[in-house]
């Protein structure tokens, strides 16, 4: 596995791991599930009476979601299976935070900005958000087709005693 969290140090192999994690961010199927996503959430802002929640909030984080969701997971991924070291807890230290603004400090921002103070379904929104990030970044951190992805599936159910 190789990702933008595991770039060399040369710039040319930065915008070759860049390359390569948008090139597989942007698969078909992946892009249909972000849309479905980001329809549900902006569906959900006309139909659910949550002060807090809108379309543009929606949009926002589901974006940040698809975009950096991903990546923080192959951060946080790669910082658990180092060994040992300091750059073990800088990468997932790294990817919590990731995790956290796309799940909780985004909307945090908007809504303060919006409402001209800190949201009230703060709490409610961060035990929603941050498994939705990390079961989204699960997701789309996987490297192939949907055909794969449901193969792999298939190989680790049956694989279990």
């Amino acid at each position: 596995m190789r990702d933008i969290s595991t770039a060399g140090t040369g710039a040319g192999s930065m915008i070759d791991s860049m390359a390569r994690y948008f090139r597989n961010l942007f698969r078909p199927w992946k892009i249909v599930l972000w849309g479905v996503g980001t329809a549900y959430y902006i569906w959900g802002a006309y139909h659910y009476a949550l002060p807090t929640w809108d379309v543009g909030v929606a949009v926002i984080m589901s974006l940040l979601c698809y975009l950096f969701a991903p990546m923080a997971i192959g951060m946080a991924m790669i910082g658990i299976m180092e060994k040992k070291g300091r750059a073990r807890y800088l990468r997932m230290a790294a990817s919590a935070a990731i995790i956290y603004f796309i799940g909780s400090g985004s909307y945090e921002i908007y809504n303060t900005i919006k409402l001209g103070y800190h949201p009230p379904t703060y709490w409610e929104n961060l035990f929603y958000s941050i498994p939705v990030t990390i079961i989204a970044g699960l997701l789309w951190q996987f490297e192939g087709s949907l055909k794969d992805l449901f193969a792999a599936i298939g190989r680790v159910l049956s694989s279990r005693p």
